[in-house]
């Protein structure tokens, strides 16, 4: 694009290094134009004597950080075979944990939960009586269905009876810090492991993670960051 007090070349608007040929024309085109119209509103504020420096500041500020990490990016996932070594390396990436619809009653005493699993033994419904008894306000409300529960989310002492848990079997009475419990597995999702190709993005974003950490460290070493936590002030004020 040529005009008067204005050039642009195909290095101002495309990475040489990323497209060594010529990637979609309408592409180029659209990075052409959103060049040339912020030149030429450059220009015309110059001449206007519109102070732009802020602007400039603010793209200095926002724009060239992202721009920096983008380019970060690009080294630390270069190509898809390095994507599939860092896979390889970290197969925990693929793995989908268990997921188990869940039917809960919580008691606030342990002779409640157990009068109560009684009444289960005979034939009533654990979900019937949570909506009666439940002091797990969302539990009451939804009459003990608690919906599906990934694996390891839940209270380490409930996770550890689940483990052992048939479907539909309703659970010893477990204690916890919220009350005496009565848990129950309607059905569940066994967990699996996904190939590659269904986690490409998060192996992507698990090496742009842990690369980014690297880089924030280096750059605090390099520019001697110091961090204060400021205490919050008596009286709870912030």
């Amino acid at each position: 694009m040529e005009g008067d007090g204005l050039v642009i070349t195909y290095g101002d608007v495309i990475d040489v290094n990323e497209y060594p040929e010529l990637p979609n024309p309408e592409y180029v085109k659209e990075q052409l134009y959103k060049r040339g119209e912020l030149l030429l509103i450059a220009d015309a504020a110059q001449k206007e004597g519109v102070d732009v420096s802020d602007r400039v500041e603010a793209f200095r500020n926002e724009r060239l950080p992202a721009l920096l990490i983008e380019r970060k990016e690009k080294e630390w996932v270069p190509d898809e075979a390095t994507m599939r070594a860092y896979f390889k390396a970290h197969p925990e990436l693929g793995h989908v944990v268990e997921r188990r619809h869940i039917g809960q009653l919580v008691t606030s005493s342990y002779a409640q939960a157990r009068a109560l699993r009684r009444r289960i033994e005979q034939g009533e419904s654990l979900f019937k009586l949570a909506g009666e008894y439940s002091i797990d306000p969302y539990g009451r409300s939804h009459n003990g269905d608690m919906g599906w529960v990934r694996q390891g989310s839940g209270m380490p002492q409930i996770e550890a009876v689940l483990a052992r848990l048939k479907d539909g079997e309703v659970s010893p009475i477990i204690k916890t810090p919220r009350g005496y419990h009565l848990v129950t597995i309607v059905e569940r999702r066994l967990g699996r492991m996904r190939p590659f190709e269904g986690v490409k993005d998060k192996v992507r974003q698990a090496m742009i993670s842990e690369k980014m950490k690297d880089f924030i460290h280096e750059l605090e070493q390099k520019h001697q960051i110091v961090w204060h936590v400021l205490k919050q002030p008596q009286g709870g004020e912030s």
